[in-house]
């Protein structure tokens, strides 16, 4: 699984959150609020949207004020970047939708794998711990940590662990070595007992094997004469199927008789009849339509004649060329008008223009203006410049006012800096008030630790001393004895011993005791006074604060007289830019009197609107030019349109049209249109005709084409029938049908006698001749040999009921085959309860050699992970911590080597090394699942100094994976920053 962090989520309603939104953007989050604000309901919604909740929790956290139960979650995966996770109660029965950034929708399936299989248990285990979970530590041995990792590591949860107490107590439930309870002892018992029973029924054994022979030979008996008896019962069978068929084979008889009257071979196209009639009523419409078309072609021939007589086609022809020139006298009387409009437009303009300017000058002035091509950019300099230097002017007059006021707040605020510096005096009493505090705290931790030494020893003191005298009491001893040996064996060796002993005795206590007065000695040397003088935290708080404040305004004095040293600077650059601004402005000067003498009207203009004037200026020659190239543009299309309407006219005269004196060029036009029209409309109706007898004569000849087509097929028809006319056709047809009607009741009469007999069967009886009579006889001599085999049945079926019935008596409740069987289904029960017992012990022992290997594997990795968490929480005062082992609980060291096991720590100090613990097995097992850690008020016991160092971890630790602390306390916010509070609004 790749890196995934929170963006955002969306709660619709869980609880008491409803159209709640919270931004998890940073990489470390605290999210704060009060007892009962609704951390703990954001956290379970945050749980609810990657696992879901089943239907009766998805009930608890409905929300009271809203009906939609569910949320969105924004997560960034490293793979596919960003998506959005989607749970509604009234949807999907809260299935989880996801949308990616392309646009595709995913279901829980994709979410899973996204997860990699990632469950609610093995999330709250490595990713999320709360206060609850840290009083679990005093109590951890070795055992239960391995138990811890393989859960946390394997399942999320303490599954495992569980699960190995499961096996044992069902092993135990199965089989006790000395028990009688437990099945497997039960049902040894139960199959000793069957095993008795058995024996006393062996003497029985061979009657009942006798009588069991004799059965199976009366079963054997009994079905022989069953078989024979279902032989008998076939051939009775066959005899009354011989009967039933007889009059359907007189019938087959009478069918073929009656077919042998007919010709063998009869020829007639199939389905002919159908055909001829379909042939007929094709035939019929195509010699009518033959009929129709040849009057339509008579009438064509008329119009079209009548048609030619009326057009006058050389007439024509010359309108449409003078028809072809009409777009483009229209368009030129069109722009003749467009281009008088134009110029009274384009005149009425240039008075208004030259009465808006009011410079004075006509219109005969204005076409002697001339502009020269760099004039508008000079004007625009111009005018930039005289701005620019306005600009500037009023620049440097508040540049200087505020330099001004600048030196005035610096002077003043560096006399008050000076008044609030300490004297050296002042300064010298505040450093040895935190030196002498500083030597009075290492003392106290001196005193402290010598005290705890010499309490220790004491204790090494009294035990060393009764060991030393208990050495000296049995060196006495059996010094005394040896003595006494000696007095009585009168042999010197004993003596020997008896100084020996008493030697060694001596020389050990004495060794000791002189051992026990120099680490004394050394114990008391090694105590520490405490100074003489004591000064208070407080105190010492106050010096630091008056030190920090003192160097704080000295630093300021330095900043503050490098910012005078710059104002000086600026005020005489200040200077310099004033002279140089007077220069620029008598330059300007200059150039724009040059420009007064080229152009004297701009002295009636501001320098500010000489661009815009120049644009005036330039819109009004323009202007003056379209004018003028209007007017060459009307005399040229006047003389085009003359010429056109000359042509017109002419060919009225020619064609002796009439000409009225109020037609107008447009009434002309129309006219000569309206000619062409019908001109064109009757050469189309012409067209049309010839069109249509064209179509006439196709139609035609398609016609004729389709009734040969049809009467050659009845022909066809005729001579496949071997007939000539069609009265022989038909009296051939009937005679074929009656044929066809004979040959169907031959097959059915088959096909009845096939549902009887087989193919052979039924052949064999045609071919026979069998007669009613003899069918009789055979039926009743099967019927007796039938009657007396059942009677042999039935009396050898008495014999074997007899005999069954005796052994019945034997075969009762305690019968030998009864406790047979039992025995064997009490030993089938035992093997089964046997191999139960044999897989959970394999289990047992798969089970142990894979939580050693796994703790073997991460038990260093943790430990020395959560050493380095422990060191830097308690600032260095611990530098290892060991594992629990069977004997011992947790233990950790003093950079002195000095260990001390957890139930020695202060309560805060255990917290701090469970959440070491926790962080550390969370990363290392969490390498390949890179989640956001959750953590829920885990610091409640924690001083500000280890909240801050904490709070330092969890930054470390946020740089490669996202942390979301939750917290009601405020030190813990204030301890970060790094991180972004987010605080929980009262709802």
């Amino acid at each position: 699984m790749s890196r995934l962090k929170f963006i955002n989520a969306t709660i619709y309603g869980f609880g008491k959150w409803v159209d709640y939104s919270i931004d998890f953007t940073d990489e470390l989050a605290i999210i704060y609020g009060e007892n009962e604000s609704g951390k703990s309901t954001i956290q379970r919604f945050i749980l609810f949207m990657f696992f879901g909740l089943p239907p009766k929790q998805r009930a608890y956290y409905q929300p009271k004020q809203s009906g939609k139960m569910g949320g969105r979650l924004t997560v960034y995966d490293a793979e596919i970047g960003r998506y959005t996770i989607e749970r509604q109660d009234a949807v999907s029965n809260g299935a989880a939708i996801c949308y990616t950034e392309d646009g595709e929708e995913h279901d829980q399936t994709w979410l899973q794998e996204r997860l990699s299989g990632m469950t609610l248990q093995t999330y709250q285990s490595i990713f999320s711990f709360s206060a609850i979970d840290l009083g679990l530590i005093k109590e951890m041995k070795q055992e239960d940590l391995s138990d811890i990792l393989l859960s946390i590591g394997l399942t999320g949860s303490n599954t495992i662990h569980k699960l190995e107490k499961k096996l044992d107590s069902r092993m135990l439930e199965l089989f006790r070595p000395t028990g009688k309870n437990p099945p497997i002892n039960k049902q040894m018992e139960a199959l000793d007992n069957r095993l008795d029973s058995l024996r006393s029924f062996q003497e029985n054994e061979d009657t009942y094997r006798d009588k069991k022979i004799a059965i199976n030979r009366l079963i054997e008996q009994v079905d022989q004469l069953q078989f024979s008896l279902q032989e008998e019962k076939a051939i009775q069978n066959r005899i009354e199927k011989q009967q039933q068929a007889l009059p359907i084979l007189n019938e087959y008889h009478q069918y073929t008789s009656s077919l042998a009257s007919y010709p063998v071979e009869l020829v007639f196209p199939e389905e002919g009849i159908e055909r001829l009639e379909k042939l007929k009523e094709g035939l019929l419409p195509l010699q009518s339509q033959l009929s129709v078309l040849q009057d339509s072609e008579s009438q064509y021939k008329l119009k079209l004649q009548y048609l030619k007589q009326e057009r006058s086609e050389d007439a024509c022809k010359e309108a449409e060329e003078i028809l072809k020139e009409k777009e483009s006298g229209l368009d030129s009387y069109k722009a003749l008008n467009n281009s008088e409009a134009a110029m009274n437009k384009i005149e009425a303009q240039l008075e208004a223009e030259i009465n808006r300017l009011n410079l004075g000058m006509s219109r005969k002035e204005l076409e002697y203006i001339t502009f020269p091509f760099h004039v508008e950019k000079k004007w625009l300099e111009l005018k930039n410049n005289a701005n620019q230097i306005n600009a500037e002017k009023q620049q440097l007059e508040l540049e200087e006012k505020q330099l001004k006021q600048e030196r005035n707040y610096l002077l003043n605020q560096l006399q008050t800096l000076e008044e609030e510096r300490l004297s050296e005096e002042q300064l010298q009493e505040y450093n040895r008030t935190i030196n002498d505090f500083k030597e009075n705290d290492l003392l106290q931790r001196l005193h402290s630790d010598a005290n705890r030494k010499q309490q220790e020893w004491q204790r090494t003191k009294k035990k060393k001393t009764k060991s030393m005298n208990n050495l000296l009491v049995i060196c006495v001893g059996l010094a005394f004895l040896a003595m006494m040996t000696a007095v009585f064996t009168d042999r010197v060796l004993f003596m020997y011993i008896m100084v020996a002993f008493l030697l060694f005795g001596s020389l050990q206590w004495g060794f000791r005791k002189y051992t026990m007065k120099e680490m004394e000695r050394m114990m008391v040397g090694a105590e520490y006074s405490k100074a003489g003088g004591h000064q208070s935290e407080r105190e010492k708080a106050d010096a630091e604060h008056q030190l920090a404040a003192h160097y704080n305004n000295l630093r300021e004095i330095e900043t503050i007289e490098g910012k005078m040293k710059d104002n000086e600077i600026n005020r005489l650059k200040l200077a310099d830019a004033k002279q140089s601004l007077e220069d620029k402005k008598s330059r300007i000067h200059s150039l724009i009197a040059n420009e007064y003498e080229i152009y004297p009207f701009l002295k009636q203009v501001e320098i500010t609107y000489w661009p815009d004037l120049y644009h005036s200026l330039k819109h009004l020659l323009n202007l003056l030019k379209d004018y003028q190239q209007e007017e060459e543009k009307r005399s040229q299309l006047s003389s085009n349109l003359t010429e056109f309407e000359s042509v017109v006219d002419s060919f009225f005269t020619k064609n002796n049209w009439e000409m009225n004196a109020n037609y107008s060029f447009k009434n002309k036009l129309e006219i000569l249109e309206s000619f062409v029209g019908n001109e064109l409309e009757i050469a189309g109706q012409i067209n049309q005709y010839l069109g249509l007898l064209n179509d006439n004569y196709k139609k035609q000849q398609e016609t004729k084409q389709k009734a040969k087509t049809y009467e050659k097929e009845i022909g066809i028809l005729f001579q496949i029938a071997d007939v000539e006319t069609e009265d022989a056709y038909y009296k051939k047809a009937k005679q074929c049908n009656e044929k066809a009607e004979i040959e169907y009741l031959i097959k059915r009469t088959i096909n009845q006698l096939q549902m009887i007999f087989t193919k052979q069967e039924w052949k064999q009886y045609v071919e026979s001749n069998v007669d009613a009579p003899k069918l009789e006889v055979e039926y009743n001599e099967t019927k007796k040999k039938i009657k007396h085999i059942e009677h042999e049945i039935d009396v050898s079926r008495e014999e074997l009921a007899a005999i069954q019935a005796s052994i019945a008596l034997m075969e009762s409740s305690q019968s030998y085959s009864d406790s047979l069987y039992h025995f064997e289904m009490e030993k089938e029960l035992l093997n089964k309860l046997a191999k139960e017992w044999s897989i959970l012990k394999i289990a047992k022992e798969l089970l142990v050699d894979t939580k050693r290997d796994y703790r073997d594997k991460y038990l260093p990795k943790v430990i020395e992970k959560t050493s380095i968490f422990f060191q830097e929480l308690t600032g260095n005062t611990y530098c290892r911590v060991y594992a629990p082992n069977e004997d011992k609980p947790f233990q950790v060291e003093l950079e002195s080597g000095i260990r001390f096991s957890i139930d020695e720590l202060s309560q805060g100090t255990i917290d701090q090394l469970y959440v070491a613990l926790r962080l550390a097995t969370s990363l290392i097992l969490s390498e390949d699942h890179r989640l956001p850690f959750i953590i829920d008020d885990a610091f409640v016991h924690f001083d500000s100094v280890r909240t801050k160092r904490m709070m330092r971890i969890l930054e470390s630790i946020a740089t490669e994976q996202q942390v979301i602390v939750f917290t009601c306390k405020t030190e813990v916010v204030e301890s970060s920053k790094a991180s972004t509070m987010i605080p929980l609004s009262n709802i």
